[in-house]
């Protein structure tokens, strides 16, 4: 006699991107729920810690080894590529998604959510140029840490809803970037 196996319902086994497919199926037959979705949206993505966020950058860039930057240098297809250079491009792709999401939570017009990506990014970066002899690819690239907060200032500063300033109480935590701050929030202004 066979057992029968019990089956979970589909909804329990989908891929993120078949639920964001449901979802907007769902609110296209029940728009009265696009209030409330929205609303629960915000939500989810203003739950933003700074430390959670330093945190974050500093273990994506702890998780890599120098076995990748072994592989992405030396002789390769395009021609031979430099450790440094190597160890950057494996640094910024580690990064960029943090920097990005600064980006991304301006364009929602949530400045207190996007104020602490952009600061934990900061805090992150910080601490790996601070101690940098602990991460083996920032020794191959040490100005990384510094131009990827150049980066994510740029990206702080000329966001949709500026002007912004930059929290004068964080500056002091990272007083060794305080020129860098106010160099890119100055370049910045000038365009706006």
């Amino acid at each position: 006699m066979a057992h029968k196996e019990k089956v979970r319902p589909v909804l329990e086994g989908i891929t993120d991107a078949e639920g964001h497919r449901v979802l907007r199926a769902l609110l296209a037959r029940h728009p009265e729920f696009s209030a409330e979705a929205e609303a629960i949206a915000t939500t989810l993505a203003s739950n933003v810690s700074r430390e959670r966020v330093a945190s974050h950058v500093v273990a994506s860039v702890e998780s890599l080894g120098l076995e990748e930057l072994g592989a992405r240098s030396g002789r390769q297809l395009r021609g031979y590529v430099q450790a440094g250079e190597a160890a950057w491009e494996i640094l910024e792709k580690a990064v960029e998604p943090a920097i990005i999401e600064i980006g991304r939570l301006l364009s929602f017009g949530l400045e207190a959510p996007a104020r602490a990506q952009c600061e934990g990014v900061l805090l992150g970066l910080h601490a790996l140029e601070v101690d940098h002899r602990s991460h083996e690819l920032i020794e191959y690239a040490p100005e990384f840490p510094g131009e990827a907060a150049a980066r994510a200032l740029d990206v702080w500063f000329r966001g949709p809803g500026g002007p912004r300033t930059f929290d004068a109480a964080l500056l002091e935590e990272l007083y060794e970037w305080a020129e860098l701050v106010s160099q890119v929030e100055g370049r910045t202004r000038g365009l706006r």
